[in-house]
């Protein structure tokens, strides 16, 4: 018995974590599905443009189940430029909230990748702060997160976007697991001063 789409879960990690969603889409017999296709052709057109940017964060807010994961699929292709992109970004914070646990994970992957350039961008910041929002209550997902902060604590200190990046984290994070970055800051303030 084949399963619908509108069986499974938006939050089914099984569905929602392959990397290989056209497999996905094939096995669920989608893959010939015409408005399917065509969806995953659009986003790329659509994730950086304006009215394109538009109608793919309306479409996430509906709750669509394909959509979130041909997004991240096409986010991880080119992470940096969607994150620089005034465009793109926002669909990316859209998209934080839809995902799940392990989705999150392969953006944080994406985001270690080019890290500091990202978070000091004004775009790139407010798609890190969506990250630091959505890892709270994830445990895997705020340690590889605070990894790529502890990495980068000197450079963004200096930076008006990264300060207030390491200002959410310390203010959001439990006092223990964000006292690096203040040690950090201690250690290196005779280099971050001058």
């Amino acid at each position: 018995m084949a399963i619908s789409p509108l069986q499974i879960s938006i939050r089914d990690d099984n569905w929602l974590d392959s990397r290989k969603y056209l497999v996905i889409l094939f096995t669920l017999g989608l893959f010939g599905d015409e408005n399917i296709l065509n969806l995953i052709r659009e986003v790329k057109d659509k994730l950086l443009t304006h009215s394109g940017s538009i109608d793919l964060q309306h479409q996430l807010e509906r709750d669509h189940l394909i959509l979130p994961t041909i997004i991240l699929h096409e986010i991880e292709t080119n992470y940096t430029q969607v994150c620089l992109n005034t465009y793109g970004n926002y669909v990316c914070q859209k998209l934080i909230s839809k995902l799940s646990a392990s989705q999150l994970l392969r953006l944080l992957d994406c985001l270690s990748e080019d890290f500091e350039t990202i978070a000091k961008s004004i775009p790139g910041s407010c798609i890190v702060s969506e990250m630091i929002n959505a890892s709270i209550n994830e445990k895997n997902c705020e340690v590889s997160l605070l990894k790529m902060f502890e990495a980068h604590v000197c450079a963004l200190i200096c930076d008006s976007q990264g300060s207030h990046l390491l200002q959410q984290v310390v203010g959001l994070f439990d006092s223990n697991r964000s006292k690096f970055i203040l040690d950090l800051i201690k250690e290196n303030f005779h280099i971050i001063s001058t």
